[in-house]
Parts: C-alpha cells; structure tokens; sequence
C-alpha cells in the first residue's frame, strides 16, 4: 500500500468495516508509513470506531452488532494474524500506537457511560402505578394535533384512571371522551393524584 493511502484506509474503510485480514496492492517498494497523530482529524476515525464497537446501555449491543451483526476486526486483532518475516519498524511503532489510542478511547467510553448512568440513576425517580390509581396526565405539545396546542391550555389533565400496565414506565390511562390521543403515557408524564377535597 502505497504511503498516501494510509490515512484514506483508515479515515474511510476502518471506521465503519474494521481492518482487513489483507491488502491486495500493485507491489509497490515503498514501505507503509504511519506517523503518531497530532491531530483530532487523524483521530476521530479510531474514536468512532471504537464508539460503534461499543456496548450501548438501551440495546446491550454495539452498533456494529446491530447493522452487520458481528464485529469486524480491529488494531487488536492484528497480533494473531500471520505477519510477514520483514516488517518496517514504522509499521510496528504505528501498530502499537494504534493499540493504545483504541484502548484509551474505548476506556474513556466506558467511564463517560458509568458516569452518565450513575447521575440518571440519581435524579430517577422510582414510581409504579397499579390499574386503578388516579394519575394526573401531562399533556406535550408533540402529543397535540397540529393548530391546538396552546402555552395558556392547561397542560395536566385528572384523575385520570390506570387502565393497564404495560410495563413499569408505560401505562395505558382512561382519558376524557373529546381527547382524540393515544392513551398509552411514559411513567415521566403521570403523577399522583390526591384529592384535596378529602376528609
């Protein structure tokens, strides 16, 4: 592969189909280069390789599962491939530098992802509801036809009953007869009901 063609490889082929067990190429004499990046450019191509290898938290499986269904190969990937007798030490110094980017990389992913949901963790609450309860109903604007909605109409509506649990954050409540919506709510747009006028 000729020098040139390093950063297209990767830029283009490696972050979205892996590295390829092999190259065919024209034979060319001049040794493969590759040169430690010093710029975001020559790394976001690395950065989102690793980002579609890895777990997401909602599916449990990686982009690279979810359209290809398997894993391609990577940087990591390379020590059992058979490596030819001759090999530049440029090649070697950038094969071992791609390695530690990749780690690092997949290594902040998963630190940002522990953060993020730890601190959800935190702020959510934990609310069931069980067929019958009176809810209150938060109404959002995506939910309104187009022309109605309106930030003076009032936005809660109740009691409204549970009619169905569909899981523990999605409920199917008894709406009013004139609301022409689905009735089916997230568990973040329902409240308690108390009635103030009891005893």
């Amino acid at each position: 592969m000729m020098p040139h063609m390093l950063l297209p490889c990767f830029s283009e082929v490696y972050k979205l189909h892996g590295l390829p067990a092999s190259i065919v190429t024209d034979k060319d004499s001049k040794c493969l280069v590759g040169e430690h990046p010093k710029e975001w450019e020559g790394i976001l191509p690395i950065a989102e390789f690793v980002f579609n290898s890895s777990i997401n938290r909602s599916t449990q499986c990686n982009p690279f599962e979810v359209v290809y269904g398997s894993n391609p190969a990577s940087v990591l990937d390379l020590a059992p491939l058979p490596i030819p007798k001759k090999v530049h030490p440029k090649v070697e110094e950038m094969t071992t530098i791609m390695q530690q980017v990749h780690q690092q990389v997949k290594a902040k992913f998963e630190a940002t992802n522990t953060r993020y949901k730890t601190a959800d963790d935190q702020h959510r609450k934990k609310v069931t509801f069980e067929v019958g309860d009176l809810v209150w109903v938060l109404i959002t604007k995506d939910r309104r036809p187009n022309g109605q909605y309106s930030k003076l109409r009032k936005r809660k509506y109740g009691p409204c009953k549970i009619l169905r649990k569909i899981n523990p954050n999605a409920y199917e409540v008894e709406l009013p007869a004139h609301m022409s919506i689905s009735n089916t709510f997230n568990v973040q747009h329902l409240s308690t009901y108390h009635d103030t006028k009891a005893p």
